[in-house]
């Protein structure tokens, strides 16, 4: 299990079958950096849960919350090189 802020890792740690838990603790809705969180860290996302502040974390700790790992859909897609096969042989 990684616990992390707004990160790519959290889309690498899925992808390698870690399960990632999102603290992103939060005054005023604005993040530690005093920026708007930006989805899907911004709790929006129904497929991840984000802890917003302590008792959020431990809640998602205690009751063992694992993300829904179909989030990767919807954030990566499979590599195109056809552009660059394209420029290489023009």
């Amino acid at each position: 299990m990684v616990i992390g802020a707004t990160s790519t890792v959290m889309l690498e740690a899925i992808m390698n079958g870690v399960n990632y838990l999102v603290f992103e603790p939060q005054e005023k809705g604005k993040d530690i950096l005093r920026t708007n969180p930006i989805p899907p860290f911004d709790g929006k996302d129904e497929k991840l849960h984000v802890a917003f502040n302590e008792n959020d974390l431990y809640y998602l700790l205690i009751s063992k919350y694992q993300v829904n790992t179909t989030i990767l859909d919807d954030y990566m897609q499979p590599l195109d090189l056809s552009p660059i096969k394209k420029l290489l042989l023009n």
